[in-house]
């Protein structure tokens, strides 16, 4: 980058250094999607190597996983161009960059306001989800049972609407008769099941789903509330992060345009400069500026 001092260099240095310190973080960031990305698809690798079913959570976690490669390969060619056209000032360039940026811009509002409209309906589709495949495969997938084991622990719940969703999982079934877990109930429904859960009976719920006289022992509360309100808390966290990300680029767009109005200022008096130095005597000068 040129001396600040020289006069006729218009474009502010700092302001360069600004949009290349940006391009890096995203540069960074996206070497960050890409890096977790891969681990959540090895992730889904090694489960489906064990043999382990993997048509239910692994289901959003391999998609996640390639929409974090993908965002990170995109912000990668993003920050590329970003920082090769702030460095060499190139008009051509920083017009594509700024273009990027408001398309990246549009999206994103786009994306937070179907958001935050069909926020309603997601938090329904996630409870119908756990309640309907989840719950049937709990014992299924290692990472369905930790799933629910965390969320029933930590609520102090258990099933979705009450205890007696379990009914629908075929080992806690009462009419299975080759099951050892039939009509009970998982042993994070039970009460004090998060300060006990390494010496806690597994048969701690009794026949609960038998007899409703010994629900004493278990939180017969269903985890729907607490599924609404972790949905909420999501919902106040994505919609910051959405808010936060729009400012940013924003504010982006308006300094790229600001440097390239001071780009184009800088070849203009430049162009100035060597017309006026190829002309031959006053008379030239004074009829080159009028």
């Amino acid at each position: 980058m040129r001396c600040r001092s020289d006069p006729d260099h218009v474009v502010e240095p700092i302001l360069k250094y600004f949009l290349t310190f940006f391009n890096l973080v995203v540069f960074l960031m996206s070497i960050c999607c890409i890096i977790g990305g891969s681990w959540l698809l090895y992730q889904r690798d090694s489960v489906q190597n064990n043999k382990t079913n993997v048509e239910s959570v692994f289901d959003i976690t391999t998609d996640l996983g390639a929409y974090l490669i993908a965002i990170g390969c995109i912000g990668i060619i993003f920050a590329i161009i970003g920082c090769a056209a702030t460095i060499r000032e190139s008009i051509f360039f920083l017009r594509i960059y700024m273009f990027i940026l408001i398309l990246i811009t549009v999206l994103n509002l786009i994306v937070g306001v179907i958001f935050l409209i069909y926020s309603g309906k997601i938090t329904t589709a996630i409870q119908t989800k756990l309640e309907k495949t989840y719950i049937l495969n709990y014992y299924d997938d290692d990472e369905i049972k930790s799933l629910f084991d965390l969320l029933q622990g930590q609520y102090s719940c258990c099933g979705i609407q009450n205890y007696t969703d379990w009914n629908s999982n075929p080992y806690h079934n009462c009419n299975s008769t080759q099951s050892a877990l039939s009509c009970l109930v998982p042993v994070s429904c039970c009460k004090d099941y998060e300060k006990n859960k390494e010496t806690l009976n597994l048969f701690c719920s009794r026949e609960v789903l038998k007899d409703s006289s010994l629900v004493s022992n278990i939180n017969t509360m269903g985890c729907r509330q607490a599924i609404i309100t972790l949905a909420q808390y999501g919902v106040k966290i994505l919609s910051s992060c959405l808010v936060g990300i729009t400012i940013i680029l924003a504010i982006t767009i308006v300094l790229v345009q600001y440097l390239l109005i001071l780009i184009r200022k800088e070849q203009a008096l430049y162009n100035a400069k060597n017309r006026y130095s190829t002309l031959d005597n006053d008379d030239e000068i004074m009829d080159y500026l009028n």
